[in-house]
């Protein structure tokens, strides 16, 4: 059951600002279905001698499941502190010059970020895109 649920379960990409980019938004129907199925999983888990026959899926689907909500919740936090400093850099020559090490530097994480959401916005499905390689690493 959680198995095909989490199969066609999908990001929300969304435009920021009046920009060619987009960012993540979660949707609901997504976070409540990760708590109730990590819920649903740990019961599974503290069943005994009943769940040995598929002890290993469960474990691998709460692993998979902690992943998608570690990634998710940094995804978010990154998405809107690059807004952010993205309207703050890019929208004023005065702060660009006032703070150059720090313009340049911006200009790096903005060039990492863009790249990672064109990449993303191919996969859609919540899954597929919080458990590529490396995914939780290039938002840290």
């Amino acid at each position: 059951k959680i198995e095909g649920e989490w199969s066609k379960f999908e990001l929300l990409y969304v435009p920021h600002k009046d920009t060619e980019m987009f960012v993540i938004k979660m949707v609901e129907e997504v976070v409540e279905a990760l708590d109730a199925h990590q819920l649903e999983l740990q019961t599974m888990i503290g069943l005994g001698k009943f769940v040995d026959h598929f002890r290993d899926k469960v474990l691998d689907w709460q692993q998979k499941l902690g992943n998608v909500q570690e990634v998710t919740k940094l995804w978010e936090t990154v998405s809107k502190m690059w807004g952010s400093l993205e309207s703050i850099f890019l929208a004023s020559a005065d702060i660009r010059s006032q703070l150059p090490d720090d313009t340049k530097r911006f200009e790096g994480i903005d060039g990492e970020f863009k790249e990672l959401m064109k990449g993303a916005i191919g996969v859609p499905n919540v899954l597929e895109a919080c458990l590529v390689d490396g995914r939780e690493e290039g938002l840290r």
